[in-house]
């Protein structure tokens, strides 16, 4: 029985990650700070599936923790690292330490797991690290949350032509119905698009493209991030700055 560790599992598009890799029979250790959720999580799962399910209540800006899951679980056949959050608000109208959270959580979790995670799993093992769209561009009001997500774009693409015996993918989802938009504390949606996918159809399509060296969910963003080509950076970060405020 093949074997995936799940960052950010107790809600959203790593809930519904675990969902679908449990249908497909994997079983899983299921990672998030939040031990009650991921504990009717796992029971749901095992009873449901008649799979495995490990649950790691960590914090997982603490290397200590990191290196806890590295050490442990070294025979992963995949990794997700999925857990991550944004803030929604001008620059100077929040704390900063909600900016250093959100970089060590964002960048400096998938850069740890990735590095150490690359070194020990065996040949042919995956990980996945879940970027956004919001990485292609500049993005106001969320100008942190998208730089870290544009670092985890680059850094990824990069390191995926020097590490060999572990494939190394990038997946973008773009805006997903989750609890994310809460704890971002953003409004509905301003853009001029169709139906916001559920988190549910998004892990669908990371399963679907699982051996994809870079996939982007949907026509829509990937239409989106063609378009942003053909103009500067800084003409898209006006157009976003009117959209978003």
């Amino acid at each position: 029985m093949k074997k995936v560790l799940i960052t950010g599992a107790s809600s959203g598009i790593g809930e519904s990650l675990a969902y679908k890799f449990a249908s497909e029979g994997f079983s899983l250790v299921i990672v998030a700070r939040r031990k009650d959720s991921l504990l009717v999580l796992k029971n749901k799962l095992e009873t449901k599936y008649r799979v495995s399910v490990e649950i790691e209540s960590l914090d997982l800006s603490n290397i200590e923790n990191l290196d806890f899951l590295i050490s442990k679980y070294s025979n992963l056949d995949i990794l997700i690292n999925n857990a991550g959050f944004g803030v929604f608000n001008k620059f100077n109208d929040y704390d900063i330490k909600k900016d250093l959270e959100m970089i060590n959580l964002n960048v400096g979790t998938v850069v740890y797991l990735t590095k150490g995670f690359s070194k020990i799993m065996k040949k042919g093992s995956t990980i996945i690290n879940i970027a956004s769209t919001a990485g292609f561009q500049p993005t106001p009001y969320m100008a942190v949350y998208g730089g870290t997500k544009s670092f985890i774009i680059d850094f990824t693409l990069a390191v995926q032509n020097e590490v060999k015996d572990v494939n190394i993918n990038l997946y973008c989802p773009g805006e997903t119905r989750t609890e994310f938009q809460s704890v971002a504390k953003r409004p509905k949606s301003s853009a001029l698009r169709g139906k916001i996918p559920t988190a549910a159809e998004v892990a669908n399509d990371i399963y679907k493209n699982l051996n994809k060296k870079i996939a982007i969910y949907g026509i829509y963003n990937k239409f989106l991030i063609f378009i942003t080509k053909f103009f500067s950076k800084s003409f898209i970060s006006k157009i976003l700055y009117k959209i978003q405020s």
